[in-house]
Parts: C-alpha cells; structure tokens; sequence
C-alpha cells in the first residue's frame, strides 16, 4: 500500500511539473509575440515620421480672376468692318474669275466626227428635190410656149436658150436670152413663154441656204411639133 501511494505521488508531482513547463512556455510566446508587434508599430512610426519631414507642403497661392470687359461701340465697329470688306473682296473676285472665264476662249481639242449616215442620206435627197423641181420648171415653161402663127407661115424654127431667176417663195426674179434662135419673134416667145409660166416654192430640202436660184432652159420652136 506505501508503495501504491508513493507512485501516485511521483505521478502527481510530474503531471504538474509538466503543467508549469507549459504555462512558462505559453506565456513565453505570448510575450516575443506582443514584442514583436510593439517592434513593428514603431519602426512603422519611425517610416511615417520621417515622410513626413521628407516631403515638403506645397503653398497654393490664389489668384483672383481677371473681370470681364464688354466691348465698347468702337470695338464692336472695327471688328465688324473687316468682315464687310473680306465680302466685297471676295464678290469682286468672283466677279472677276467668271469675266475670265468668259472672255478667255477654250480651244476643242476635239477632232471633228465622221459625217453620220442621216447627214448623207439628206444630201442625197437635196438633189433628188432639185432635180424634180427643175423638170417641172420646164414642163410648165412648156405647156406655156406659144408658137406664133406669123412665124410658122414664114418657117421659122430655131432653139431659143433662155436664162431666168426664181426665189424660194417661186416668184421670177428676171429673164433673158442668152443663145438667140436668129428670129426675134421667136426669141420673144420664148420670154413670154417664161413670164406666164407659174412656178411652186423651193422644196424644203432644195438648195438648203439660197433665196434665190438661176435656171437655164432651151425652148425649141419646130414645125413639125
């Protein structure tokens, strides 16, 4: 029974031996921890201090704002008269650049195109319309020729070439002979042929510029016929 207890006394002794290690270890760590963080909030003092004094305030100094001036009526003119002249000026130079324009003349280079097929086609009727007119200018010259009747007792014959000029309204202009048959008589007829004719305006694709127009005619005076 001694010996029972005397173990549970060795047991005892060395739990709360154990227990004393263990609190002076805990409350050693608790210390070196709050040491250290003392150790660091004052090195972060020292930091901030020393910033501080490092850096320099910077003084900000007010300058008041200058006041508004309004323009005076003087002012106000002058700034506007520029602008009145820029404007005449600039008219008068648009005037001046169109008169140029104008009286500068631009030579075409162009070559001048071929004649179209309607162009010919035109002058090819011109001459067909004046040939037409021509023989009815002569049948009416014909169908108005008066042989006279002194001329075919005595047998004169002979071919008068007459000359006459009609303007584009179809009115006769003049008359005359200009080959003689050799009779005057018949030379007289062949005017008269020429004067009592009644002749039709120049077609529109007649002589296309011309008021008037010249015709020669022979008027022949046979027996036979």
């Amino acid at each position: 029974m001694k010996h029972v207890f005397n173990n549970r006394d060795s047991i005892a002794g060395l739990v709360s031996l154990l227990l004393l290690i263990n609190t002076y270890f805990f409350i050693s760590k608790f210390s070196v921890h709050a040491i250290q963080e003392k150790a660091k909030e004052s090195i972060k003092l020292n930091l901030v201090s020393r910033t501080s004094e490092a850096l320099p305030v910077e003084k900000r100094t007010f300058i008041p704002p200058k006041p508004i001036q309004e323009p005076t009526r003087k002012q106000l003119k002058s700034n506007n008269s520029p602008v009145k002249t820029y404007a005449q000026n600039s008219t008068v130079a648009v005037k001046n650049e169109t008169l140029e324009n104008k009286s500068i003349p631009t030579r075409s280079t162009e070559k001048t195109p071929p004649q179209p097929i309607n162009e010919v086609k035109s002058i090819v009727s011109n001459k067909l319309a004046e040939g037409q007119f021509i023989n009815d200018v002569k049948v009416q010259i014909e169908s108005h020729k008066i042989y006279p009747a002194t001329a075919q007792r005595l047998g004169m014959v002979g071919t008068v070439e007459v000359s006459y000029v009609i303007n584009r309204l179809g009115e006769l202009v003049s008359e005359r002979v200009i080959t003689s048959s050799g009779y005057p008589l018949l030379d007289q007829a062949a005017l008269q042929a020429v004067k009592s004719a009644s002749y039709k305006s120049f077609p529109i694709d007649a002589w296309v510029g011309e008021s008037q127009k010249e015709f020669h005619t022979k008027i022949v005076f046979n027996l036979d016929n």
